[in-house]
């Protein structure tokens, strides 16, 4: 399990934390076998453990046009065990978490810039599947 200790301050990734990219001071960990997933802030006025889970991105799903355009994308996305689908055209706006019965909504609205990108950033290490071609 990981501790819920405050990171350093001094932006170095603790062990076991990812560094979220465009971000001063925050880390996530996806839950294993090993560790809890969560979220945290090593900045002085919010140190410590912020989220106690983390989003992680299984598949990234692409609809593209005949001529190779992508037009949507979706995250298969898991919390705490729990599935869902969520678009990329609603993360900005903090939708789709409400599908994870076992989160907080107005927990996961407050960090939705920092959600969106770790679905992101995850989502950029995966194969993008084509769901749908053609149509428009």
């Amino acid at each position: 399990m990981l501790s819920t200790a405050s990171p350093p301050d001094d932006n170095t990734t603790p062990p076991g934390l990812m560094a979220v990219p465009g971000t001063y001071g925050w880390w996530y960990a996806l839950s294993t076998d090993r560790q809890d997933g969560g979220i945290w802030n090593g900045r002085e006025d919010q140190a410590g453990q912020v989220l106690a889970w983390c989003p992680e991105v299984l598949a990234r799903l692409s609809e593209l046009s005949a001529d190779g355009v992508c037009h949507e994308q979706h995250y298969v996305v898991r919390v705490n065990q729990q599935l869902a689908l969520l678009s990329d055209r609603d993360l900005p706006e903090g939708k789709g978490w409400e599908q994870f019965t076992a989160i907080d909504l107005w927990e996961s609205l407050a960090f939705k810039d920092l959600l969106a990108e770790i679905v992101h950033v995850q989502a950029q290490q995966l194969p993008r599947i084509v769901f749908r071609e053609g149509g428009q």
